[in-house]
């Protein structure tokens, strides 16, 4: 959680955006989760719940910048988008614009980046774009290192107790305290 905040953070500061939401992909179901929401603001009511997870079947472009591995930009006022049910909720929550920036881990999508801002005023450059791909680019990379570190955490501590079984079976000969020393060791892995 502490790298999704400091990146949000990041994303605000870098961005000038209003609201940065990152979710995970999760290619079975076709599924975002959201891991974080925040509104720089502090508006509780433009946060979606941790947890939530978005069918991507509902949502077209933010399938398409995951698939197509591209930050997509949508405005509120394009009449012409190829997103109008994002083009509608742009509108609904009274945004400008939403920015989908994909995290991209040796070249797959595993998640997204939802930047949006709520005036007119801050215009979105190819430059603020260029910008949002790059620290996309590097967000991802710290959340698969997250992922990694994680893991081989719950390997090496499965690992451990192991050894520790084993040093157990073979510290006795008899079978009585051999099944005990196993009976009280297995359910730890």
């Amino acid at each position: 959680d502490s790298v999704f905040n400091t990146v949000v953070e990041l994303m605000f500061g870098a961005l000038d955006m209003d609201d940065c939401a990152i979710m995970i992909w999760d290619e079975v179901d076709n599924e975002l989760e959201v891991q974080v929401d925040m509104n720089r603001h502090g508006l509780e009511d433009r946060i979606t719940p941790k947890g939530t997870r978005l069918n991507l079947a509902k949502h077209p472009a933010k399938m398409a910048a995951l698939k197509e591995r591209d930050v997509i930009v949508v405005m509120r006022d394009d009449e012409d988008s190829p997103y109008p049910s994002e083009v509608e909720d742009l509108r609904a929550n009274n945004d400008m614009v939403r920015i989908l920036v994909p995290l991209v881990v040796r070249e797959a999508s595993i998640g997204l980046i939802q930047l949006e801002q709520t005036t007119a005023e801050k215009v979105i450059t190819q430059q603020k774009v260029r910008l949002a791909r790059a620290l996309g680019a590097q967000v991802a990379v710290a959340i698969e290192n997250a992922r990694l570190t994680a893991t081989m955490s719950a390997q090496f501590g499965e690992l451990i107790i192991i050894n520790e079984l084993s040093r157990s079976i073979s510290s006795t000969l008899e079978l009585e305290g051999m099944l005990k020393v196993v009976a009280d060791q297995v359910p730890a892995v």
